[in-house]
């Protein structure tokens, strides 16, 4: 299984803005600076969570199709844009939306094919099934606000600890915070 972002969002939740208040920076000499911390905060907490926060595409590949159904490693989903694979005899196909649901009443979704049919039958080989995936909260303004200040805090934070160790200080795996503003949106088992 392979997840691979194949159109990147063009924002991220927190603005530059928002940032350089977070850091407590009013001129334009750290904005480089701080939006590179923004862009890794933001990768950082949809790893944590395991979610992507603003639109993006996702391709999904997988070596077959699972039996019933597919359980969707990125949350949260706003649609299904294709789903593709290579039949028995190693012709490439699409699958017609009308073949399979999105089941979004679990958490993480799932991709069933519609009742009373079973998916068809791959050919036996690596990456035989590619399901393309547009995940996300939406626009920056709809990722929750505390998604958005757990960012803010992961900004300032490595703003102000640029270095590599620090000496004199405890070690804390993320700075104060952050932990709790984002355990509500954890669901991955």
């Amino acid at each position: 299984m392979t997840l691979t972002t194949t159109v990147p969002p063009t924002t991220t939740p927190l603005s530059l803005s928002d940032a350089k208040d977070a850091c407590s920076v009013t001129g334009s000499e750290w904005d480089l600076l701080i939006d590179r911390l923004t862009r890794a905060a933001a990768a950082e907490v949809e790893t944590i969570l395991r979610q992507r926060l603003i639109t993006q595409t996702v391709e999904w590949t997988l070596d077959g199709f699972a039996s019933p159904g597919l359980v969707i490693p990125v949350w949260p989903i706003q649609s299904i844009a294709a789903v593709a694979y290579t039949d028995a005899a190693g012709v490439n196909q699409t699958l017609d939306a009308s073949a399979y649901r999105l089941v979004r009443s679990r958490r993480p979704c799932e991709l069933h094919p519609v009742y009373g049919t079973t998916w068809p039958v791959t050919r036996d080989e690596p990456g035989a099934v590619t399901i393309e995936i547009v995940a996300g909260y939406g626009a920056a303004s709809d990722v929750p606000a505390d998604i958005v200040q757990a960012m803010a805090l992961l900004v300032a934070h490595a703003f102000e600890h640029r270095e590599a160790v620090v000496l004199g200080s405890s070690v804390a795996e993320l700075p104060h915070g952050v932990r709790s503003k984002l355990m509500p949106h954890v669901f991955w088992v």
